[in-house]
């Protein structure tokens, strides 16, 4: 077997706090449940106006829920990366 000449470039270090941001994260979305189900369990008796700008709120809490959870899935498991500048003239 060929012995490997594998030098890395940088090394991975995982962020501090990832417990507490998963908490805030975690009650966030507790509070956007609790808002969506709001919505859903008081929809408007009255005219048409009042649908629509339910509507208009409920479309735009859904787009605040999508847009929110894919930040916090970008940011659930966060690492830096130390880059170890000396071996990048050792690669191949």
């Amino acid at each position: 077997m060929a012995k490997s000449n594998y030098v890395p470039l940088f090394e991975t270090k995982q962020v501090k706090g990832r417990v507490l941001f998963r908490c805030i994260a975690a009650s966030i979305f507790l509070g956007i449940c609790f808002i969506v189900i709001y919505r859903v369990m008081f929809f408007p008796v009255g005219g048409k106006a009042e649908r629509w700008t339910w509507i208009g709120q409920f479309l735009s809490e859904l787009w605040f829920c999508f847009y929110w959870f894919l930040t916090t899935v970008s940011r659930w498991n966060s690492v830096y990366r130390l880059p170890y500048i000396h071996r990048f003239s050792q690669r191949d």
